[in-house]
């Protein structure tokens, strides 16, 4: 992987969390719990950030080599991350679940946002290159012994916004 994704260009590991009260997808639809904690952030440690020129609450861009555009959302610095690591949790950002809107029946129902908040980094995740259709479609890493997703091999660059 390294050759597809130098570090060089991407000189962060993407990884991921549960927070204690939102620790499955399903809990971002629990009103009380979205009240405690409404929003999700990138988390990154201190050191990484001086480097960066990032401060606690700035907009950030998280890119990768199989997603060019990226994600953004807010940062928080926790000097608990490990140096060269950024993580999210796993709870937030669905663009589904309830959170969009969609049509049945020639009848158009609107989704709540809330459950889209952010912020889920999964599309920057890294694209298996050897599972390519050939109209592009492919997958995430999977876990050779598990056979889950893989959330620990992307490696991502972050931009200030």
């Amino acid at each position: 992987m390294s050759d597809l994704d130098p570090v060089s260009r991407y000189p962060l590991l993407l990884s991921t969390h549960k927070q204690p009260i939102h620790s499955k997808s399903r809990t971002i639809a629990d009103p009380w719990l979205l009240e405690l904690m409404p929003e999700a952030f990138i988390e990154m440690n201190p050191l990484d950030a001086q480097r960066l020129d990032i401060q606690s609450g700035d907009q950030v861009r998280v890119v990768s080599a199989t997603n060019a555009r990226g994600m953004t959302g807010r940062i928080r610095l926790i000097s608990g991350i490990r140096p060269g690591v950024i993580t999210f949790p796993a709870a937030f950002g669905h663009w589904q679940y309830g959170s969009g809107r969609w049509r049945v029946n020639g009848r158009s129902f609107e989704g709540d946002p809330t459950r889209n908040a952010p912020v889920r980094l999964n599309a920057v995740m890294r694209l298996d290159p050897d599972l390519a259709a050939p109209d592009g479609w492919t997958i995430g890493l999977e876990d050779p012994v598990g056979g889950g997703a893989d959330y620990y091999d992307t490696r991502v660059r972050v931009e200030k916004v």
